[in-house]
C-alpha cells in the first residue's frame, strides 16, 4: 500500500509532535528531596497514626532490624547499588 505524500508528511509531523510533547515531559529525579519526618520515633509515629486510622495495630521499633537495616544500607551507600537483600 503506497501513501499520499501528503499523508506520509501528516505522519511524519505528529510523529515529531508527540516526540516533542513527551520531551517536554519533566521527569522526576531519583534523587529527590526525601521525606523528613525528623528521626525514626517521628516516622514511626506518623506510620501507627495512618495504621490507627485504617483500623491497624501499632508497630515498635525493633533494634536488631534497625541495626542490619543500616548495615544493608551503608553497603550500598559504599559500593554505589540498590538491591534488596
Amino acid at each position: 500500500m503506497r501513501l499520499h505524500p501528503l499523508r506520509k508528511l501528516t505522519i511524519l509531523a505528529t510523529l515529531l509532535i508527540t516526540a516533542s510533547m513527551l520531551l517536554a515531559i519533566p521527569v522526576a529525579s531519583a534523587q529527590g528531596p526525601a521525606r523528613d519526618f525528623g528521626s525514626e520515633a517521628g516516622f514511626l509515629s506518623s506510620l501507627n497514626s495512618q495504621r490507627a486510622a485504617g483500623g491497624l495495630g501499632p508497630l515498635a521499633l525493633n533494634g536488631s532490624m534497625t541495626a542490619a537495616a543500616d548495615g544493608w544500607a551503608l553497603s550500598m551507600a559504599t559500593g554505589s547499588f540498590l538491591a534488596h537483600a
